[in-house]
């Protein structure tokens, strides 16, 4: 199996991964669940980063 079959095999929601360097900075923290997406936020996370992580997720998600 070459790269691009093991890409073809693996879900794109289980490749979603936010950088470490952003989670840490924003205090955020994304984890794949049953029913969906949930993002657990700091108190201190700013809407941007809430919002940066919509774009890059494109996907509904709970906070």
């Amino acid at each position: 199996m070459d790269a691009l079959d093991a890409e073809q095999v693996i879900p794109a929601s289980n490749r979603i991964r936010l950088p470490f360097g952003f989670a840490k900075r924003h205090g955020v923290l994304l984890q794949q669940q049953d029913h969906g997406w949930q993002l657990y936020i700091h108190t201190a996370t700013a809407p941007a980063a809430v919002l940066e992580v919509r774009r890059m997720l494109a996907e509904p998600f709970q906070i």
